[in-house]
């Protein structure tokens, strides 16, 4: 069991590695409108919380376990991380419209 826990750990992991790599292409769009960078660096503090959320995550399951504890799920984090990741695409889907719009004077 201890397995599933390092398992469940290193997904985290990956997905927070995943969302640092969406914070930057989202900052990389920025260069033609400042108002994208902030996206990207919310983006960039999410990727570490959610990285310090995972090791706190990590350690209280593995605490847990040798407790004997029957629930160990997670129902705000995941929730969290979609959230945060779909508000931030429609934030930044809003701006590279509204900017379209503006460059051909139809806003």
């Amino acid at each position: 069991v201890y397995f599933a826990n390092e398992r469940t750990f290193l997904h985290w992991m990956h997905m927070c590695v995943t969302l640092g790599a969406v914070a930057m292409a989202i900052m990389a769009e920025g260069t033609d409108e400042p108002a994208l960078a902030v996206p990207g660096l919310v983006l960039t503090a999410l990727s570490g919380v959610f990285i310090l959320y995972a090791w706190y995550l990590f350690m209280w399951r593995a605490e847990a376990l040798k407790a004997k504890v029957d629930h160990l799920d997670d129902r705000i984090g995941p929730t969290l991380f979609v959230v945060s990741v779909v508000a931030a695409m429609v934030f930044v889907g809003y701006k590279k419209i509204a900017h379209a719009m503006e460059e051909e004077g139809a806003w």
